[in-house]
């Protein structure tokens, strides 16, 4: 059987990954997918830096009026204090009214090509896809994904779509908070 080394797809990262899905050791990113793994035990052609653009630019998310570039393989945690500094800096444009409902480190999400994967991560109020609450289960999602944090009358409103070609978005980054 070959050896299976999945780096990182974190921007800047590349670290090699542990068979066993858990945190990247270079950045901390955790990564859960097995996909790569299920592919007949191939090994995986690390990207090289020509590559890096369309591997960061596969999707984006909005919320409001705010809309962000995504990259391919990442989980993204989504709250009012996300570790990802892009992140936190959308939800402090929300209304105090709808963040209110928002937990810190409230849900996840990665997209992995036209899917997205949503795991609620505990969050008080829920995560809510389609006017159900999948606290506890992640799901994934054709996209555009749309869902919401918090209270579905009064949460944040979510949706993760293709990034389509041209769009004003502003470019990820991968800087985390400090």
């Amino acid at each position: 059987m070959a050896d299976v080394n999945m780096a990182c797809a974190t921007p800047g990262c590349r670290e090699i990954l542990p068979l066993i899905p858990s945190m990247c050791p270079g950045c901390g990113t955790f990564w859960g997918s097995t996909a790569q793994l299920e592919q007949a035990r191939q090994p995986v052609v690390m990207p090289d830096a020509s590559e890096d653009a369309t591997l960061a630019r596969t999707a984006c998310i909005a919320v409001g009026d705010n809309s962000l570039a995504l990259p391919d393989m990442t989980e993204i945690v989504l709250g009012r204090e996300s570790d990802w500094k892009q992140i936190a800096e959308i939800f402090g444009g929300q209304s105090e009214q709808s963040i209110k409902g928002v937990s810190r480190r409230h849900a996840a999400v990665t997209v992995l090509g036209d899917k997205a994967r949503i795991v609620d991560l505990g969050s008080t109020n829920g995560t809510w896809v389609g006017g159900k609450d999948v606290s506890g289960t992640p799901v994934v999602r054709n996209l555009p994904a749309s869902f919401v944090l918090g209270l579905p009358d009064i949460g944040v409103a979510v949706t993760i779509r293709p990034l389509l070609r041209g769009e004003p978005v502003s470019e990820w980054t991968g800087v985390r908070n400090v």
